[in-house]
């Protein structure tokens, strides 16, 4: 976990783009294309009209795409709208804790100095969450940018949190930050729920400039800040610790986890680990809405007009692309770190000399050779001179 110390607003809302064939840039560059082709007015206006009538087919296409892709709301009825009320009631009884450590993803229990937890043959660190367990990842597979603030930030808006285990999507939220200073810390969360397998990640407490530890969010300690109810002792601290071992500690609850989620080797044998860990995490927040009596804003707001869930935003990025992984995206992409990152990119120095010692191993040289542009021209050349 990094830990560098760091409005209101309405909420985002898409806006309609014109559709590009019939914007006035897109007329200027057919009537440049038709003067130096030199066409007769009768073949430009033809080109105009078709180049428009495909630009309409193709809106009309992306269209029906886009609706096929959403995710399509649950029809609220009586039982729906029961089951939603339960499961509010279920949740808001829910003690809410906030575990703050260093945290990564093990590409065996032996990897992070834990071989007797290894099955035979060993396999990637994973566990199913028990009855009444919750996780909400800030981040999947990024490194977990937080500092002093973040703790209260959690403590003021657990009723945010809570509400976000409710709705379809917590990207409907209300933006409660100035997007131009602030990031988001609640829309892009991850949800798993009781009986999803979750990585078991790496946790340990060492010391830092944020406190760690296991807080309850709803309990306040002599100074007014969340109450500590978990910090591992001396004798624990000398044993490899993972998010399995804490949550049995402290029991049933809804669990924010601010920990780094990337590998925890900066190697390239580690990146498969953090993969797999990563879709674990993202297919139950995929599956969330399916295994639980989820409705969509507009429906709950039918119910309880009251009902509010909001994005309190945070004075940093909380997710921060992991060195490693930006080096291994670059090669499958068949380019350098630099070249598809943006210049400013925190860490993308690291990514930059990991990038030039991942080069070093044959099996990342192989593969960014298959996926070098350079490359597939020399391929699709060589199809056409055999196919001659």
């Amino acid at each position: 976990m990094s830990e560098l110390a760091g409005g209101g607003g309405a909420s985002a809302s898409s806006s309609t783009t014109a559709i590009l064939e019939n914007t006035a840039r897109y007329a200027s560059n057919l009537q440049k294309y038709a003067s130096t082709r030199k066409l007769s007015e009768k073949n430009k206006n033809s080109l105009f009209k078709e180049t428009r009538r495909l630009g309409k087919l193709a809106e009309t296409l992306r269209s029906r795409h886009r609706l096929r892709l959403a995710p399509q709301p649950k029809m609220l009825d009586a039982t729906t709208a029961s089951a939603w009320i339960g499961f509010r009631g279920y949740i808001q009884r829910l003690p809410i804790y906030y575990i703050a450590c260093h945290g990564a993803t093990c590409m065996s229990y032996a990897d992070c100095g834990a071989p007797e937890r290894d099955t035979t043959p060993p396999t990637y660190p994973s566990f199913i969450l028990p009855d009444n367990t919750f996780m909400i990842n800030l981040v999947n597979g990024e490194l977990c940018h937080v500092n002093l603030l973040t703790e209260p930030l959690l403590m003021y808006n657990t009723t945010n949190f809570k509400n976000a285990l409710l709705v379809d999507s917590p990207n409907d939220s209300d933006r409660g930050y100035h997007p131009t200073l602030e990031s988001p810390i609640l829309s892009g969360i991850h949800r798993s729920n009781p009986g999803s397998r979750y990585p078991n990640y790496k946790c340990t407490f060492e010391e830092s400039s944020i406190r760690m530890g296991v807080f309850n969010l709803s309990g306040r300690d002599g100074f007014g800040g969340a109450s500590l109810v978990y910090y591992p002792t001396d004798e624990e601290m000398t044993r490899p610790m993972f998010v399995e071992d804490i949550i049995r500690r402290i029991g049933p609850g809804i669990f924010i986890l601010g920990a780094c989620s990337g590998p925890y080797r900066f190697n390239i044998s580690s990146i498969s680990s953090s993969d797999y860990a990563t879709g674990l995490v993202r297919t139950n927040e995929l599956a969330y809405t399916t295994r639980n009596p989820t409705l969509s804003l507009r429906q709950i707001r039918l119910i309880d007009p009251s009902f509010s869930i909001r994005d309190p935003g945070s004075g940093v990025q909380v997710g921060l692309p992991h060195p490693a992984l930006m080096a291994n995206l670059a090669s499958a992409v068949g380019e350098k770190p630099t070249t598809i990152f943006p210049e400013g990119t925190v860490y993308l120095d690291e990514a930059s000399k990991l990038f030039e010692t991942f080069k070093k191993n044959a099996t990342f040289r192989r593969a960014a050779k298959k996926s070098s542009p350079t490359t597939k021209r020399k391929i699709k050349i060589k199809k056409k001179a055999e196919s001659i």
